[in-house]
């Protein structure tokens, strides 16, 4: 989890730009650079590259058999093209970190005209989104590339080229699926009655999810997302209420409060998909495993956030709540088990050219020593491709 201990030396760097001046243009493509530095670098941490690296394995020795890769066909098609040029599956973080990079540099002005530096929320999502999206989560982490350019000019896409978008995701992670109801949320003007008809369906939603256990013998027979669903039980997902459901609905308060001042210079968008994040948050405590749907979102409330500071009390009391809040959820990964190991062993890829397939093995085997308590089902995989 080199992540956690990268993120004051990024954080420097954007000041020490800052101090001497250099023109935006040039300073956006020297953090848009060092962005991808720092994300490509995240390599042999977190967990799921112990599965990613078996799939690539059989692509690169032309024997995969797709029925039991799991994965979905889009990123089961990236990993065969990099495949046919590169041997290390490190490849597809290449292109993952290069396509976010191009992303903030691409959108510099369109954040620029909502008062937001792209340069900031590059340096904030890193904070807040490394650990997830540019570490474990790749196959989401691609779904969300495609989805956030309709995502920010929602007013102007039709819901057939929004379907199509989902669609297109959807072949990279699953969870896409379930972003395409934001669509009609995210259309409509931030009233006081759409949005407290939002507020009705997050209720709905989270009754759904209470009485969701009682179904679990069924699970197996929905097609796709059954097997995601049982694992997420089987692992003992139970609702968790505590501080963090607590800032949720502190921020939830202070969103509906504060309606009016918060959707000045029309942003409607980024206000109404705010207020979903944090509602979606606080369902979700009821069914931890749907937090990732969180990620999709995470990024909007993060500028969100940028582009409604202001120098007064209210906005710097409901920034200073909703940084809690996402920093509550960040830091939570330092607890799991299933990345302790990284925590106190962290590792950069570029420091780590030198080493060979053993001692990747090894620090693997390292890992699986830990999940395999947890989940004995999780490094399958990697043990079957230790074996070959």
């Amino acid at each position: 989890m080199y992540w956690l201990f990268s993120i004051p030396i990024f954080i420097s760097l954007y000041f020490l730009l800052s101090a001497l001046n250099i023109k935006e243009k040039q300073r956006t493509i020297v953090l848009s650079f060092v962005f991808f530095i720092l994300t490509s670098g995240n390599y042999y941490n977190g967990v799921d590259w112990l599965n990613y690296i078996y799939t690539y394995h059989l692509f690169y020795i032309n024997e995969p058999n797709i029925l039991s890769l799991q994965f979905e066909p889009g990123y089961l098609l990236v990993n065969w093209l990099l495949s046919r040029f590169f041997e290390d599956f490190h490849s597809v973080y290449f292109l993952n970190s290069f396509l976010w990079s191009v992303f903030f540099y691409k959108y510099r002005n369109f954040f620029k005209e909502k008062n937001v530096s792209s340069e900031v929320l590059m340096v904030v999502s890193y904070v807040f989104m490394g650990n997830l999206l540019f570490s474990g989560a790749i196959r989401q982490s691609f779904a969300l590339l495609i989805l956030l350019p309709s995502m920010l000019s929602m007013t102007n896409v039709s819901f057939r080229k929004w379907t199509l978008k989902v669609a297109l995701a959807s072949m990279f992670h699953f969870s896409a699926i379930l972003i395409l109801p934001l669509y009609f949320v995210v259309k409509r003007r931030a009233t006081l009655i759409n949005v407290l008809l939002i507020i009705v369906g997050l209720i709905a939603l989270g009754c759904v999810l209470v009485g969701l256990p009682l179904f679990s013998n069924y699970f197996d027979l929905i097609p796709v997302i059954g097997r995601k669903l049982s694992s997420a039980f089987d692992r003992g997902a139970e609702a968790k209420l505590g501080l963090t459901i607590i800032i949720d609905f502190v921020c939830l308060a202070f969103l509906l409060t504060y309606r009016k001042k918060l959707v000045r210079n029309g942003n409607d968008i980024l206000y109404l998909c705010t207020l979903m994040y944090f509602g979606l948050h606080a369902c979700f405590m009821l069914f931890p495993y749907g937090q990732r749907l969180n990620a999709y979102l995470q990024l909007l409330a993060l500028s969100f956030l940028l582009v409604s500071f202001r120098r007064d009390i209210f906005t710097v009391l409901t920034f200073g709540v909703v940084l809690l809040s996402i920093s509550i959820s960040t830091t939570k990964a330092l607890y799991n088990p299933f990345f302790s190991f990284q925590f106190y062993n962290p590792m950069f890829y570029y420091s780590s050219l030198g080493l060979d397939s053993n001692e990747i093995f090894i620090r693997g085997s390292n890992i699986c020593a830990i999940t395999d308590d947890i989940d004995d089902r999780f490094c399958n995989k990697f043990h079957l491709l230790m074996r070959n």
